[in-house]
């Protein structure tokens, strides 16, 4: 028999369906994309490194700004000590307790990456409208491909109950949209700024009271930006391989330079390094990678 739109309907309605569902599916996440705007801006350098870099450039800063204030001090492989001085903030005070007598940078790392305070940071800003709401973006997604999964279901029952082939091709749509819907499901576990977290994280870069010296520094640009090369040489050593040659890599190409790269360049260097020479020579050349010699 030949075409007829009569043949061809049930095939329409699975094609339409689909594509709504995926429209709806979008629409929601742009949303949490956006974000909103805070009534009040950015008060802590903690919170510009969340929304420059996430969790790991928190904790680089909370690292950065106790040696700063000498309530650490770090040895030429970057294991970490404490000093007389006592921390005054719940970031400073977990990492003071996780270096205990001693400790390397990338244990103290971790542990304040995975601890509480860090988590109560991200559901601040989340709440906020500054961080992606991973839970709901996650949620839109699932129901998006439980949708485009029943509808390829549909498709291929009505087939096998003796509907024309139109509608067995029809399925291949919504197929294909309930594996991109579980594929982005995943990618949203990451923790990442909405708009309106890029654009408050961008308008706090000038400030001076809170991006200043070589806390700033490292807020903005991660432990290769650190402007001390001898502590930043130390630092990068007490790193895994992997995690030196990342901000190596990182600090030679100029890092996140703007909202495109943001958290594409794991702990490298930012808008805040010299134009990226002074990182790159700093921690890619005769520092990270000749200095364990």
């Amino acid at each position: 028999m030949g075409w007829t739109i009569e043949r061809a309907m049930p095939a329409a309605l699975i094609l339409v369906l689909a594509l709504v569902c995926w429209w709806l599916g979008r629409r929601t996440a742009a949303r949490l994309r956006r974000g909103r705007h805070p009534e009040t801006r950015l008060t802590t350098a903690a919170q510009v490194a969340l929304l420059t870099n996430g969790p790991i450039r928190v904790a680089e800063t909370t690292v950065a700004s106790m040696l700063e204030r000498e309530q650490l001090r770090a040895d030429s492989v970057g294991r970490l000590y404490r000093t007389p001085t006592e921390p005054s903030d719940a970031l400073s005070r977990e990492a003071a307790e996780l270096t205990g007598t001693g400790a390397g940078i990338a244990t103290v790392l971790r542990g304040l990456v995975s601890g509480d305070t860090v988590r109560e940071l991200i559901d601040d800003l989340t709440k906020r409208g500054l961080l992606v709401d991973g839970q709901a973006l996650r949620r839109a997604w699932k129901w998006t491909a439980i949708e485009e999964a029943v509808l390829a279901a549909a498709g291929v029952a009505a087939f096998v109950g003796g509907l024309n082939g139109y509608v067995l091709i029809s399925v291949l749509l919504p197929a294909w949209f309930a594996f991109a819907a579980m594929s982005r499901r995943r990618a949203a576990r990451r923790i990442r700024p909405t708009d309106a977290g890029r654009e408050a994280a961008e308008a706090a870069w000038p400030d001076q009271s809170l991006i200043s010296g070589r806390t700033g520094s490292v807020a903005v640009g991660g432990l290769s930006n650190h402007p001390d090369r001898e502590l930043r040489i130390a630092l990068l050593r007490g790193l895994p391989a992997t995690r030196r040659t990342g901000a190596a890599v990182a600090g030679v190409t100029g890092g996140f330079a703007g909202p495109a790269g943001y958290w594409a360049a794991g702990s490298g260097c930012g808008s805040g390094c010299g134009g990226g020479a002074g990182c790159g020579s700093g921690c890619g050349g005769g520092g990270c990678g000749g200095g364990n010699s």
